[in-house]
């Protein structure tokens, strides 16, 4: 039932018009290598190896870490969240109290 729809829509839809292209006046992109002898085999090409490479990103866009902070007592307590080393493990809450003595 669906696949006689698509065949209805798609018999019914506009023919798309001629693409106007002549392979004759494209030009191929010119070359900047040096020529070799006859025993020679010249390579031409970008020596740029780090091109594919993901950048790192910058410290401005990395999540600051969220410190929960009161004052409790004589002390502070603060509750933060830490990423696990283990990659796809859960993360971890931690609360922490310091005091001075």
């Amino acid at each position: 039932m669906s696949m006689a729809i698509l065949l209805l829509q798609v018999s019914a839809a506009a023919p798309l018009p001629p693409i106007a292209f002549d392979l004759a006046k494209a030009k191929p992109p010119i070359r900047r290598c040096g020529s070799g002898t006859e025993a020679e085999i010249v390579v031409c090409g970008r020596s740029d190896p780090d091109r594919y490479r993901v950048k790192p990103i910058q410290d401005s866009y990395s999540d600051k870490p969220i410190v929960a902070e009161a004052k409790l007592g004589g002390g502070k307590l603060q509750a933060h969240g830490m990423k696990s080393p283990i990659p796809g493990a859960p993360g971890r809450a931690m609360l922490t109290f310091t005091t001075t003595f």
